[in-house]
């Protein structure tokens, strides 16, 4: 079956994640990038845009995610994928990767970051 690559870079957020309760009120700054393996159309793409995942959607959906507050970016990234894998039946293979700008460890750190990946025929 051929595969397609898609890539979803540097989705760009304020949002409230982290530990301490300062985090969830003041917030900072994240980027999400989404690879995926898409099934092709049998008889390959038509240019129609039902025919692949529609990159306004899977933001949408990632910005639902974000105005979400967890704790864990682990915990972001694995819910951003599970509602890919589940609202887009084209993605066989996700891959999120969470970074937050700035963490609060101890010490000087420009980012973190988690990634997460699912795949539709070992989930099942």
């Amino acid at each position: 079956m051929p595969i397609a690559q898609l890539f979803i870079n540097g989705l760009r957020f304020h949002a409230y994640h982290g530990v301490h309760a300062w985090e969830q009120v003041a917030g900072g700054e994240f980027s999400v990038d989404i690879q995926a393996q898409l099934s092709i159309p049998s008889g390959g793409y038509t240019d129609d845009l039902k025919e692949t995942v529609d990159y306004e959607k899977v933001y949408q959906l990632v910005a639902h995610r974000m105005n979400v507050p967890v704790k864990l970016i682990e915990t972001l990234a694995q819910n951003i994928a599970i509602d890919c894998l589940n609202t887009f039946a084209l993605i066989q293979t996700i891959r999120v990767q969470v970074t937050k700008q700035a963490p609060p460890i101890g010490g000087p750190c420009s980012s973190t970051a988690v990634e997460f990946t699912l795949d539709r025929a070992l989930n099942k």
